[in-house]
Parts: structure tokens; sequence; C-alpha cells
């Protein structure tokens, strides 16, 4: 992704939500401060995670998030982030699910129950998912 000429953040990059429920979504973005993060949301119980560095405007970047089933891994440009900041309490048991409801899949922004929000102002150049262990 490249960010824009201004950080203004947070701004999602990839998101997934019940649009019918206020509570139910995770995403990855940009935060306010311009770091990268991972915010998950299940009924109230909210838990994010940012990485540690601030990014610069107008950039381009390359950035994996991986997640073992137990912690989380960033790499920004090849550098693994370190150490990631858990920044409030919860649990990621939402993330990548969606149990009921409307399912929506967002590339850019995040749609919630009360519209669509956090619109990334940048440029996306590609977003890949793998489902199986890759060799880190």
């Amino acid at each position: 992704f490249k960010t824009g000429s201004s950080i203004t953040g947070p701004f999602v990059l990839v998101s997934q939500s019940d649009s019918a429920a206020t509570n139910n979504f995770w995403e990855f973005g940009v935060n306010a401060s311009g770091k990268l993060y991972v915010s998950s949301n299940a009924t109230g119980t909210t838990l994010t995670i940012e990485g540690s560095t601030v990014l610069s405007t107008a950039t381009a970047y390359n950035v994996i998030l991986c997640y073992d089933g137990t912690d989380y891994y960033l790499e920004l440009d090849g550098v693994e982030e370190n150490p990631l900041v858990i920044t409030s309490e919860g649990a990621f048991a939402w993330l990548g699910r969606v149990s009921a409801g409307t399912p929506v899949f967002s590339a850019g922004a995040v749609v919630l129950s009360g519209g669509t929000t956090r619109y990334f102002n940048g440029t996306l150049g590609g977003i890949w998912f793998w489902n199986y262990d890759l060799t880190r």
C-alpha cells in the first residue's frame, strides 16, 4: 500500500464485519499515531494491537500480518515489528469469522451497522490471504 499525503487515521486497509451488528468486526489499518494496527471487536470485547513504526506520508510499504492461533507477527518492508503493543484488553475470538448477520469483507474501509467508515486515503496494491502454513 501507499499512504496518502496525510495520515489522519484511523483508516482501514482491510476489514471484515457484520454490518447488521454494532460490535462485530476486525480490521487492519493505520491508527491516528501513524502506526499499523489490528483491532477486533466481538460483541463489545475489543482487542487492539499496534506496530512500533510510525509510517511516513506518501510512502509505499509492503506489509505482512500473520496469526498462528496464538501470536501475531507483523512485517513492514521485510522487517518484523517488535514489539507489538497490546493497547486494550480482550481476545481475538471473532477474528476472521462472521457467525451470524450480514458478513461484509472490505478493502479500504470498514462497514458497520451505522454505515461505512475509516476510509483509506492512499493506494492499495494487492491483498492476499492464505489459510495454510507458510514458512516463516
